[in-house]
């Protein structure tokens, strides 16, 4: 049921993008994905100060708290402009902006009006997958695949190495038996996810300053360097850093992928191809976390070396995307 009401990150992030000026774009994804991060590590400092006092039950209950306000604020919210413009309704458009204006405290001169047309690829699969974009949206799939693949991955495996007291690359293989995570093991794996705030504001500052394209190009050389690392098994403290910068990196990736979908893609077809590139996404989440499942209790080496093969793919897919995005010129509504 969780897995399911995660779709609303996808639709969230379509409908952020529709609202926001193509030159403030940029700011309207940095807040969505600091937002999503800053989210990440308050369940992991929360369950550090919480879990082992609260239990699982009253830990979940406080997390779907604030869901029950995201449903209210979700009342007010009205349809997309953008969405009203290429399919031809003008006058649902210039009411869904007046309305925006009315929660702004602004004003709209009675006598504006706003001039629309039905673009006939709306949503259109063939235009995504036309020659135009074909080369970007293989590109894209691949990259965003293969980094959710490494997140959710990693996310699964960190507790599993901590809770098993193995150097993730040990020469013990992990026994599998239920076990609780310490204090420590909560701590250390709020730390990582620290990191993934970090790299998210970094990632989107260097976007800012130099671009996208080779940013991101450098970011996943690094995100294989230090997922090759997790083989080196000098101590637990020093795997959970070197895990730790591997997560800085997924972080920063996905802040990349993040700002360039919705610059790549016109409005006609941004929701389908987000949609579309989401999918393949989640299709390497479940690949990530079934890795893990299937491969942790044989040999942890199994599992980061699907790491470290995924992320070098996932550099090839950065080589093939080839379009920088920032302040491209492209048909929009």
């Amino acid at each position: 049921i969780c897995g399911f009401v995660g779709v609303n990150m996808v639709v969230a992030s379509c409908y952020a993008v529709e609202f926001a000026q193509s030159s403030y774009r940029i700011i309207g994804m940095a807040a969505f994905i600091l937002c999503g991060y800053f989210g990440l590590f308050a369940v992991n400092s929360l369950a550090w100060a919480i879990l082992a006092t609260a239990g699982w039950r009253w830990f979940i209950v406080i997390l779907t708290a604030p869901g029950i306000l995201a449903v209210l604020l979700a009342l007010y919210l009205p349809e997309s402009p953008r969405y009203y413009c290429v399919h031809g309704e003008q006058d649902k458009a210039m009411a869904a902006v007046r309305f925006m204006a009315r929660l702004n405290k602004k004003e709209i001169p009675a006598d504006v009006r706003m001039v629309c047309h039905k673009d006939e690829d709306t949503g259109s699969y063939r235009e995504l997958f036309s020659r135009k974009h074909l080369r970007s949206t293989i590109g894209l799939s691949i990259i965003f695949s293969t980094n959710i693949f490494a997140e959710y991955g990693i996310v699964l495996f960190l507790p599993l190495y901590f809770s098993s007291n193995v150097c993730g690359v040990g020469e013990e293989i992990p026994k599998h038996t239920c076990t609780t995570l310490s204090q420590s093991d909560l701590l250390d794996l709020s730390l990582a996810s620290l990191s993934t705030m970090i790299g998210s504001i970094l990632a989107l500052i260097s976007a800012h300053l130099i671009g996208r394209l080779y940013p991101i190009r450098v970011s996943t050389f690094l995100q294989a360097l230090f997922s090759g690392l997790l083989f080196i098994c000098l101590s637990k403290t020093a795997t959970v850093w070197q895990a730790t910068f591997f997560r800085f990196f997924i972080a920063a990736n996905n802040a990349f992928i993040w700002i360039i979908m919705p610059e790549t893609y016109p409005t006609s077809i941004r929701s389908t191809a987000m949609g579309m590139l989401n999918a393949t996404a989640k299709i390497g989440g479940f690949l990530g976390t079934g890795s893990v499942f299937l491969f942790f209790y044989i040999d942890p080496k199994i599992n980061i070396g699907c790491f470290f093969g995924c992320v070098l793919f996932g550099v090839i897919g950065t080589l093939i995307f080839n379009q920088k995005t920032k302040e491209a010129d492209l048909t929009d509504t």
